[in-house]
């Protein structure tokens, strides 16, 4: 059969017509030819090398394809900006890529396309089964990488993995995919990681791009390590706000997206991470979703609602955060345990977010757009643990409801766990701090000697509206063995509302838990003290030891309305459980003192050989008010 003639160097473009992988006979010439009349991709690089200025390799191969090229041994190494564009070859779509690049033959630790020159694009490749990475960026700036199938056929529904998918090292700048559907890249079956960024790779956009995915965004095709693996770079983003511009990093062996290693300011915003594209069905990463490791200043999502992410259906935790260099980052406006609606479970396998030993990160804000919804996990929904996780900022968040705040989507373990992390706020006293704690096991667990913890704000229990139970299961605030904790404050915005829980409002207990003060707060009623939204059993039990609390006090603003629960409003009892002091509080009223709203039991009940407790004082202020309950205004037995 005749053979299509070798095409000369005009417009600075070299047609690629043939799958052979033979050299180029003359560089001297600017002719790409393999000296049989045929431009074979490694022809076209060696020509383009070999000659100043920026070419394009374009590609019309005679016949019905997919086409595959076997290189023998690795391709040159593109040192000179360069065009590489399989999407002009005939019958090409985003779908249905023609030109496949394969591997197999190439030899040990060798890349289909190293590029070195910066200022380059490679297009419409399917790029698989090299023993290295399927595409290498090094050195220069600039490159565009868009619309390949990396990792997989050319049916995009197999993995034929590269060891790396893409590899970034020390090179800035690069664009991985785009903001429309034909820039996408699919990077998916690779041996190790998808997209690997080194410490010296800044400045990296990754868009739009499946990883760890099949062509549909549905299906399983994960990378056999993390899917977008960030070390030590500054400044990349992963996703975007644009639209478009959303990542579905999905189906990974391990982590989704990972940073570390001293990697700051970096943003991975408005991906899908852990469920399929269509933003419904779990299609987890095999560990975190996120990981920040060793990692400073970098953010989560954001308050632009583009910005925000669904990092639902991992196996482990949603957002892991971890070590005592981890600190000063945002996790902000995202969906984590639900599914893109945020009105149904697809919950991470642990917790939603996970802080371990790392300090001052923030969870959250003060904005409606930095609310995380963070729900339908099958851990705790936020756990912070040891004594270097110092200083998390906890705000604004729905913590076990939906993202109207008015449907029960609880985690299974608790709303918010503190481990021995110490000076933990939870909320404020500014507009919009508060957080929505209810549907879960119990609202806010403290213990281990999480000490120096500040709730201020939040609805605990209740629907948003503050007006109607949406209990946690358990307790509203459980303290075991803490010290030295605030519930609520002396300002109206300070109050929590504590009601509608399954359990106690607020338990204390343990020998440990002494010196910690509930002031302020509504346990038992409606957001505006009126009506009655009981906890299921006391409002306020103080047991097992637990010593020198306060609730209540003499001052301005101290004052705790206690009323409307099941059974007592405040239940002291057992040996060991002595100098707790109960004073200026309204028990069985409602706020103005003026209405019964009784406890269904006894106001105060002090029992099981508790002793030294004082109910009350001689100091103005000291006396509460204890009336409408159902039993006896005080009870010691």
């Amino acid at each position: 059969s005749q053979e299509p003639m070798a095409v000369q160097s005009a417009g600075a473009t070299f047609v690629v017509n043939s799958t052979k992988d033979d050299a180029d006979k003359n560089l001297n010439d600017g002719v790409c030819d393999n000296g049989r009349g045929l431009c074979t991709l490694r022809a076209a690089i060696q020509q383009a090398n070999a000659l100043a200025g920026t070419y394009t390799i374009p590609f019309n191969i005679p016949g019905s394809g997919p086409f595959t090229i076997q290189p023998r041994s690795p391709l040159p190494v593109v040192t000179d900006p360069v065009t590489i564009d399989a999407t002009t070859q005939p019958g090409y779509t985003p779908d249905t890529p023609m030109i496949e690049l394969t591997g197999d033959r190439a030899g040990t630790n060798v890349s289909g396309l190293v590029v070195t020159a910066g200022n380059s694009s490679v297009r419409g490749l399917v790029i698989n089964a090299f023993s290295y990475a399927g595409i290498e960026l090094s050195t220069n700036v600039g490159n565009l990488i868009e619309a390949n199938f990396i990792g997989i056929t050319t049916g995009g529904n197999a993995a034929k993995g590269n060891l790396y998918g893409i590899l970034i090292l020390g090179s800035s700048n690069n664009t991985l995919g785009g903001t429309v559907a034909g820039s996408r890249n699919v990077i998916s079956g690779n041996t190790s990681f998808g997209v690997y960024l080194d410490e010296l790779a800044s400045g990296n956009q990754v868009q739009g791009n499946y990883i760890g995915t099949d062509l549909s965004g549905s299906v399983d095709l994960g990378n056999g390590d993390t899917g977008v693996y960030i070390y030590g770079g500054e400044n990349n983003t992963i996703g975007g706000t644009l639209s478009g511009a959303r990542n579905v990093i999905s189906g990974n062996n391990y982590d989704g997206v990972f940073v570390g290693a001293g990697a700051s300011g970096n943003q991975v915003l408005g991906n899908y991470i852990g469920i399929s594209a269509a933003g419904s069905g779990a299609l987890g990463n095999s560990a975190d979703g996120v990981v920040l490791y060793v990692a400073t200043n970098n953010t989560i999502g954001g308050v632009d609602q583009n910005a925000r992410h669904v990092i639902s259906g991992n196996f482990w935790d949603g957002i892991y955060i971890s070590d005592i260099d981890a600190t000063a980052n945002f996790v902000q406006g995202n969906y984590i345990g639900t599914d893109a609606s945020g009105g149904q479970k697809v919950g991470n396998g642990y917790s939603g977010v996970y802080i371990y030993n790392a300090p001052a990160n923030t969870i959250g804000g003060l904005v409606a757009g930095a609310r995380n919804v963070i729900s339908g996990n099958g851990g705790d929904g936020i756990l912070i643990k040891a004594s270097g996780a110092s200083g998390t900022l906890i705000q604004g968040n729905y913590i076990g409801t939906d993202t109207s705040g008015m449907v029960n989507l609880g985690n299974t373990g608790d709303g918010l766990n503190v481990n021995a992390a110490p000076n933990t706020v939870i909320g404020s006293t500014s507009t919009g701090s508060g957080n929505l704690i209810s549907g879960n096991q119990s609202g806010v667990y403290l213990y281990n000697n999480a000490t120096g913890t500040q709730l201020q704000g939040n609805l605990i229990g209740t629907n948003v509206t503050g007006d109607a139970p949406l209990g946690n299961t358990y307790y509203g605030i459980v303290i075991s063995d803490a010290a030295n904790n605030t519930i609520g404050g002396t300002t109206a915005g300070a109050r929590n509302v504590i009601s509608g829980n399954g359990n106690y409002g607020i338990y204390l207990l343990g020998s440990g838990a002494s010196g910690n003060q509930v002031q302020g707060n509504f346990i038992g009623t409606d957001l505006t003290g009126s009506h009655d939204v009981g906890n299921l059993l006391s409002g306020i039990a103080i047991g097992i030891g637990a010593s020198n609390n306060v609730i209540g006090g003499t001052g301005s603003g101290v004052r705790n309305l206690i009323s409307g629960n099941d059974e007592t409003g405040v239940l002291i009892s057992e040996v060991g459980t002595s100098g707790n002091i109960v004073q200026g509080n309204y028990i069985g009223t409602d706020v103005t003192g003026a209405l019964p709203l009784g406890n269904a039991d006894d106001g105060v009940h002090i029992q099981n050989s508790a002793s030294g407790n004082l109910v009350g004082g001689t100091t103005n202020g000291a006396g509460n008010l204890i009336s409408g309950n159902g039993w006896s205004g005080v009870r010691i037995t």
